[in-house]
């Protein structure tokens, strides 16, 4: 990649492949060659993430979208009742 002199020409380096790398290694905590991400790593990768995503991705298909399944009246699932333990 080029070395960019905008924030707007840096998110209009990013291909596809860039995109889902970046993703990747936030759901992951890592890169693919398995070095972790730091804090500030993270924190960046975020919110490139996010501006990317804003400027290309209708609003229904961007990460972190209000997700019409789940409501606040609905019973809270236990994380233990998902793997089979006892729920309190």
């Amino acid at each position: 990649m080029q070395k960019t002199d905008s924030l707007e020409n840096l998110l209009n380096q990013i291909s596809s492949e860039i995109y889902e790398k970046i993703k990747s290694a936030i759901e992951l905590g890592k890169w693919d060659d398995g070095s972790n991400l730091s804090r500030d790593q993270l924190e960046n990768c975020m919110q490139l993430l996010i501006l990317y995503e804003a400027r290309k991705f209708p609003k229904n298909s961007r990460t972190g979208r209000k997700l019409n399944s789940c409501s606040i009246d609905e019973d809270p699932i236990s994380i233990q009742s998902l793997v089979g333990g006892k729920q309190k």
